[in-house]
């Protein structure tokens, strides 16, 4: 009878151990959730995938130390994409099916992220703080972009020229990759220089990850454009600053944030402040001397005691990190990815001093309209004007 008992136990224990196990979210156990990220940490781009990436590591590592989040310290599992779509799919497939991911956070690349949509979709993963979300015209249910799209950025350069430059006509030159990211910058100039009345803007293209636009820039001279608006990477930008200067064109340049960093300063060589100088538009926040800027030198330093502070490490990796652990707080200790979700949609006016302010709710993902400009000066960026959101 004591047998036929404890089996009847046993197996009322396996059942409840099967339902509990059946219960439970992937990449979420009592002490730990599993995030992943796909970066371009080699290729095009690696410059700013890793600095990008030592901005997460270094905030979940600071939020680890202190307990953690509801007690789960958050496991960071990165894959490398090179910045190629095919790469990038193949490496969802990891983090899902080997890292049994819980979410994702940051991805990079807008080709590369939006080929992810039909995936997370049907996975139901959720994508936190993505970095390069500016190109699709529907945002799926499951992602969370981090940063103002570039189309509001490129409205806003034109604005720029019109308003304070003073110039109503103005005769505008669009220098892009031919990827996603590079088309909505032109759509976004062409959609406002047309609100303006304005002429036809000029299209000059390259394609991605070409380190040189020399010919670029000399076709965009003959066309006799006054300005230039940039749509790509930071080798490219700094390539076509360097000929602007050899051949003693001076047009008033404007980047979209991908090309506007200090890393394009420097490997400029001189060319980002030659003539009237390299400015544009940023979606993200720029070091200065407040807390959140104190808090990210000294993590950094502790964790990363070799690295120099970057404003890409700061104002997207980090930024996208506080978003994420913010998001997973307010979806509460009982914890799945559709709490997840439901928490992000409470975001109204969310501001972790890092990124834009930021909005979401159902069927909203369009975090922010607003950026703000910064210039290339004395080898640093320099913050030019207060957030703002395009005239039209």
């Amino acid at each position: 009878m004591r047998v036929k008992k404890s089996i009847i136990i046993l197996a009322v224990l396996l059942v409840c151990l099967t339902f509990s196990s059946a219960l439970a979210e992937t990449g979420v156990s009592d002490n730990e959730i599993v995030v992943g990220a796909i970066m371009n940490l080699t290729g095009p781009g690696a410059y700013g995938g890793n600095e990008i990436t030592r901005g997460l590591s270094t905030y979940f590592k600071a939020i680890n130390d202190k307990g953690g989040v509801h007690g789960r310290k958050i496991k960071f599992v990165v894959e490398d994409n090179s910045y190629q779509v095919a790469k990038t799919q193949a490496a969802y497939k990891k983090l899902k099916s080997r890292d049994q991911i819980f979410c994702m956070v940051g991805n990079i690349g807008s080709s590369q992220v939006e080929a992810l949509f039909p995936l997370l979709e049907k996975d139901k993963i959720p994508l936190i703080g993505a970095i390069s979300v500016h190109s699709a015209d529907v945002i799926p249910r499951y992602v969370f972009p981090a940063y103002t799209p570039y189309r509001y950025q490129s409205k806003l350069i034109v604005d720029y020229i019109v308003a304070t430059l003073g110039d109503k006509k103005p005769k505008i030159g669009v220098l892009r990759n031919t990827t996603d990211f590079g088309l909505r910058g032109l759509e976004g100039v062409q959609e406002q220089v047309k609100n303006y009345g304005g002429p036809e803007v000029v299209d000059v293209n390259f394609p991605p990850g070409a380190a040189d636009v020399s010919a670029q820039v000399l076709k965009l001279k003959e066309s006799g454009v006054n300005y230039v608006v940039y749509a790509g990477l930071m080798r490219a930008i700094a390539s076509g600053l360097m000929e602007g200067k050899k051949i003693a064109w001076q047009p008033h340049w404007f980047s979209l944030n991908p090309g506007l960093s200090e890393h394009v300063i420097k490997i400029s060589q001189g060319a980002a402040e030659y003539g009237k100088g390299l400015m544009g538009t940023l979606n993200y926040s720029l070091l200065t001397d407040n807390q959140i800027s104190r808090e990210f030198i000294a993590n950094l330093k502790k964790y990363y005691p070799d690295k120099r502070p970057t404003v890409y490490a700061f104002g997207m990796g980090y930024g996208a990190g506080a978003m994420l652990v913010e998001g997973l707080k307010r979806a509460g200790k009982d914890l799945t990815r559709e709490k997840l979700i439901k928490a992000m949609e409470t975001f109204k006016g969310y501001n972790n001093g890092c990124l834009p302010p930021q909005t979401f709710g159902p069927g909203d993902r369009i975090p922010s309209e607003k950026a703000y400009f910064a210039k290339a000066q004395n080898g640093k960026l320099v913050q030019t004007s207060d957030w703002m959101a395009p005239k039209f």
